[in-house]
């Protein structure tokens, strides 16, 4: 539970026709309960981000590249009630195979270095779970637990996922996929794995897909509805 009161400025600028960078600053104000804990935390949030994308077209790309790295932190020394260093590496890539099919590729990798985990509050600690992390798991579920079982979060987190799609007739597709990852202590990844398949509709808008998951471990032998809409860079 946390509520989270923020503001902030950024400052974005292209560098050339693929890479754009962001330069930001938060003001954040967490007040949390975690793990049977109550706790409060003002940051002073600096951060820069890179985002690289090349893609043939942006709705429905047959080939494309994304990369994005943000580097974020802070210091007591600053204000801030704790002191973190952390930095997230996500990469994306689309592959058409053939006329009627593509590959699409994704991968995650968060790291910190703190003072003290106890003092981040859930808004900069890394969950796993969800339509954009591990489909067959609900959303920030998957994580390192405190003593009762209850998920806390992690320093350091590791997703991936690959999918394939097949085209069944106009504009709809059908595809398979396999996600895994988990948020984590030291280097203790520990995965959590889903699998499924899904139904896609290229609107104009980019596409609409739902997805019925299945968890391979980690969890009770539900299936879980995805919807996701939007661009697959």
């Amino acid at each position: 539970k946390s509520d989270t009161a923020r503001v902030g400025v950024r400052r974005s600028k292209s560098l050339n026709a693929d890479w754009m960078r962001t330069l930001a600053f938060d003001l954040t104000y967490d007040r949390f309960d975690i793990g049977g804990e109550s706790r409060s935390t003002l940051l002073a949030l600096p951060a820069v981000l890179y985002d690289f994308k090349q893609a043939d077209r942006e709705v429905f790309p047959t080939r494309g590249r994304r990369l994005s790295l943000e580097l974020r932190g802070t210091s007591e020394f600053i204000g801030s009630d704790t002191t973190f260093l952390q930095t997230i590496v996500s990469g994306r890539i689309v592959r058409a195979l053939g006329n009627h099919s593509r590959l699409l590729a994704r991968a995650t990798l968060g790291v910190t270095a703190k003072s003290e985990f106890d003092d981040l509050p859930p808004s900069v600690r890394f969950f796993a779970g969800g339509d954009e992390s591990v489909r067959g798991f609900g959303f920030k579920t998957l994580g390192p637990t405190d003593e009762f079982g209850d998920v806390i979060g992690g320093s350091n987190l590791l997703v991936a996922s690959i999918e394939y799609e097949h085209r069944l007739r106009g504009n709809f597709y059908w595809a398979a996929f396999v996600d895994a990852g988990n948020a984590f202590e030291q280097f203790d990844v520990d995965p959590a794995v889903g699998a499924g398949l899904g139904l896609k509709w290229v609107s104009p808008l980019g596409p609409l897909r739902f997805y019925l998951a299945h968890p391979l471990n980690k969890s009770d032998d539900n299936l879980r509805v995805h919807i996701r809409l939007g661009s697959d860079l």
